[in-house]
């Protein structure tokens, strides 16, 4: 979808979202929450394996927040999941990461 960064006195700043969309044939079956608690879980895994510290996690229905901090960086991973009347399901993905000008 996109991405943009920018660079000033400040420190720096980065984003990028990204989406992904497939047919689900058997909707009916198909549970929306638990593929999104996973792809969570996966974030949650790969962010400790990054030793990054976890300042806060949200989740409602298909989507949740993780805010995360690593050394000087804050970031955070967005994921949302949807399913259309059609049975196309997407998932979109954002991420954005901060970083402080070191003194």
């Amino acid at each position: 979808m996109g991405s943009s960064s920018a660079i000033g006195r400040e420190g720096s700043h980065f984003r990028k979202t990204e989406s992904f969309s497939c047919y689900i044939s058997n909707a009916d079956q198909f549970d929306q929450n638990k593929f999104v608690n996973v792809l969570k879980q996966e974030v949650e895994s790969d962010l400790k394996d990054a030793k990054a510290k976890i300042t806060s996690s949200q989740d409602h229905d298909a989507t949740f927040n993780i805010d995360y901090e690593i050394g000087e960086t804050e970031g955070s991973v967005k994921i949302e999941g949807r399913l259309d009347p059609a049975h196309n399901f997407t998932v979109t993905a954002e991420l954005s990461e901060d970083r402080a000008k070191s003194k």
